[in-house]
């Protein structure tokens, strides 16, 4: 951005799927299509799919562990491609100046997708945990979330850019949560290929996401 690869900070930032120098979301590895291709499999394989968002336990703590919503959409670049971004689901961690949650997309998926911004906001914004907020004119853009099975029902969402959303890494669905879900005909909302976080859905947006009903996939 407005410098050459040469002196990139992230030039040297490997691909998630195959290791190479290049941006997970457009890996066309075998490993990435693999997990597209399971995906589409175990779809098939069921007449009635019923979504479900994610809730996840950190480190698989049983005690004192923190559970996250998270979910995988489809967004189209300025090129026409369709892109997989990770989405999580904020409960109220991150609130500008007016209390209210903003949706937030990672600096590197908007520069990615050639998003355009539609205006810029100054924002008084108190980040996880911080009681300290931060003002700052932020670039603002839109974008359509699209479902993975069937692109045609989609959400239009404006999005605040900022350089991360998380500073760690929140866990993908583990094996045994995924075959439960299997067993029982329910689809995963995450589909579990990436411990990134491209984008942080606020109140603004959060029901037009959510479903209002609730799905458990065993007693614990």
């Amino acid at each position: 951005r407005r410098h050459t690869a040469k002196i990139c900070w992230k030039r040297n930032k490997l691909c998630r799927n195959c290791n190479k120098s290049h941006n997970s979301l457009v890996c066309n590895s075998r490993t990435a299509k693999e997990n597209c291709s399971n995906d589409l499999k175990s779809t098939e394989t069921k007449s009635q799919r019923e979504s479900s968002l994610l809730c996840r336990d950190d480190k698989g703590k049983p005690k004192n562990s923190i559970r996250l919503q998270t979910f995988t959409a489809g967004v189209q670049s300025d090129r026409g491609e369709t892109l997989s971004l990770r989405c999580l689901c904020d409960g109220g961690s991150t609130r500008t100046a007016e209390k209210k949650t903003r949706t937030f997309i990672k600096r590197e998926a908007a520069d990615l997708l050639g998003l355009k911004v539609i205006c810029r906001e100054e924002l008084l914004i108190y980040e996880f945990g911080n009681r300290i907020g931060k003002r700052q004119i932020y670039d603002v853009v839109q974008l359509s979330l699209l479902n993975r099975q069937d692109p045609l029902r989609k959400i239009q969402i404006s999005a605040v850019v900022i350089e991360d959303v998380t500073v760690g890494e929140i866990e993908v669905p583990s094996e045994r949560v995924r075959n439960m879900a299997f067993e029982r005909g329910i689809e995963l909302a995450d589909e579990g290929d990436s411990e990134e976080v491209d984008v942080l859905i606020g109140s603004d947006f959060l029901w037009e996401v959510l479903k209002d009903t609730n799905v458990r996939l065993s007693r614990r």
